[in-house]
């Protein structure tokens, strides 16, 4: 049995599958919706890019983490999300080899995990 609350998938087994996908859903069509008039506008700073991303794109994906108990797959798909969509921000193409370490870097935001990690234990 489950039902959506607040925006969340709440069931009644421990299962996090389905609210993960309606999350990154959620967060991708997010991300895809300011494709055109934010990520790929020039004119806009880097800064102000991963802020929006930040506080539309995270806030979308990781809404109610407190209460997920992950296990790595599941955390692996958030990460893999996560860079994709730094990636196409920084306007990076894997042809370019740059390591996942510096992508985090160069847009001076952490990786899912440890923000995750962060919001539980608040």
């Amino acid at each position: 049995m489950e039902f959506c609350y607040s925006g969340s998938i709440l069931s009644s087994n421990t299962i996090l599958d389905d609210e993960l996908i309606q999350r990154l859903a959620m967060a991708n069509l997010a991300f895809g919706r300011l494709t055109y008039r934010l990520w790929r506008e020039h004119g806009i700073c880097l800064r102000t890019k991963i802020k929006i991303y930040h506080i539309v794109v995270l806030t979308l994906l990781l809404y109610a983490c407190e209460t997920w108990m992950l296990y790595q797959c599941h955390i692996k798909q958030l990460e893999n999300f996560h860079l994709c969509c730094l990636r196409s921000t920084y306007n990076i193409k894997w042809q370019d080899r740059i390591p996942n370490t510096e992508v985090l870097e160069g847009c001076q935001i952490p990786g899912i995990e440890s923000m995750m990690i962060r919001t539980q234990l608040h």
